[in-house]
């Protein structure tokens, strides 16, 4: 039995308030969300995630929304309150603390875990303060601007020599898992960059021996994950990217004889020319675009 809608808080934000009059629309409209998501190119589930302000939304698709539920403009309207909201916070973020009292000066004789942690990267510490905590754990020769280099420059793993089932079981547990990141954090940041490393990797399987009973397992899963990783893409409108991340997909997808997950990638490339303004070109896909 379907559960009941969980209510929403519009007293959050201004964008929790535009969720909710998403969800309000969409119900005086009498669509199912997976309904609305397909008259705008998005998972019903990515519309659910909007509505409860989980899911984050831009200018051009609040527009696509509004149209799709005729809304007269009221959503698009309230987008610019949502925009407005952003605006200044990023603003009030910028804005320099308050310097910190004289008589604060007594944290450094508690220890630092007694400092407030806001207070320690914001350029608020005395060059006394900002030495010791340099000197906690070694780190005095590292300048103070110079924090970034304490993060070691990471190499590549290595590849196997001969693939083995359970390198490919690693590359269908990223494509998974990844795709779970995606829609719960959209296709940029963090997800966008784990991906960038698992495909590089797996890609690098294919020039590996292996033996011809796997072949078509591998070129399978390796497929799957770049299919992922392109719908990201398309996700977080990096059109080009995910354009040539599909192909890709499709390309190990027949290499492999899996005709279902070329399906798969070739309805992803249509659905990005619909989006794109070219549905004729989504009906052959022939010959590929670059966006």
């Amino acid at each position: 039995m379907p559960q009941k809608p969980r209510p929403l808080d519009e007293t959050r934000s201004v964008r929790a308030w535009w969720g909710k009059e998403l969800r309000n629309w969409r119900n005086v409209r009498a669509l199912s969300s997976k309904a609305l998501g397909l008259m705008v190119h998005v998972s019903g589930t990515t519309i659910e995630r909007i509505e409860k302000n989980e899911r984050s939304c831009d200018a051009a698709l609040a527009r696509q929304l509004d149209d799709a539920l005729e809304a007269g403009g009221a959503l698009v309207r309230l987008w610019r309150l949502v925009e407005e909201e952003a605006d200044k916070r990023r603003a009030d973020a910028d804005k320099p603390r308050p310097a910190v009292d004289a008589d604060d000066s007594a944290v450094a004789a508690t220890g630092m875990l007694e400092a407030d942690p806001r207070t320690l990267l914001d350029g608020s510490l005395s060059p006394v303060e900002r030495r010791a905590l340099l000197a906690f754990g070694g780190l005095a020769a590292v300048a103070p601007d110079s924090f970034a280099d304490l993060v070691p420059a990471l190499d590549q793993p290595p590849l196997p020599d001969v693939v083995r089932p359970e390198d490919i079981e690693q590359v269908r547990s990223a494509s998974s898992v990844l795709a779970k990141w995606d829609n719960l954090y959209g296709g940029g940041g963090i997800v966008r960059s784990s991906l960038i490393g698992q495909l590089n990797w797996a890609r690098g399987l294919l020039e590996a021996d292996y033996a011809p009973a796997i072949e078509a397992e591998l070129f399978t899963e390796v497929g799957r994950l770049a299919i992922v990783m392109g719908a990201s893409a398309f996700d977080a409108y990096a059109h080009r990217d995910a354009a040539r991340l599909l192909r890709f997909g499709q390309r190990c997808a027949e290499h492999a004889d899996n005709w279902h997950l070329r399906a798969t990638a070739l309805n992803w490339l249509a659905r990005q020319a619909i989006w794109c303004g070219e549905p004729d070109h989504g009906l052959t896909l022939d010959p590929p675009r670059e966006y």
